[in-house]
């Protein structure tokens, strides 16, 4: 099972890559079988071990009990929220390619 989504950094959730993987770790946690390393079904049907069971949330994330189509609703929720917020482009060397993270993404300025 991929899950397409944008890259986060979320240590709360073993290997989670993008909103996908965090959205279905939070839902399926206490549901799935813990993994062995290298298990082929990591985040599919076992998930790590927690590295500290002392920081895990049990009241509230782990057994969501929604749908996949639900998660995929969230996941959508979560893509609408931005505060706007965008790196402003480095300028380009002459005679080299722009290496702007958001090439068409320009700030306007007021003069």
């Amino acid at each position: 099972m991929q899950h397409a989504g944008s890259t986060i950094a979320d240590r709360s959730a073993p290997g989670a890559t993008n909103r996908k993987d965090v959205v279905h770790f939070y839902n399926t946690r206490d549901v799935l079988a813990r993994c062995a390393p290298n298990d082929p079904g990591d985040k599919v049907s076992c998930w790590p071990v927690a590295e500290n069971s002392l920081n895990e949330n049990k009241r509230q994330l782990g057994n969501l009990g929604v749908s996949e189509r639900e998660e995929d609703a969230v996941v959508a929720f979560l893509k609408t929220l931005s505060d706007g917020y965008m790196k402003e482009p480095k300028p380009a060397v002459a005679g080299q390619a722009s290496t702007n993270e958001h090439p068409h993404a320009a700030i306007s300025r007021k003069p």
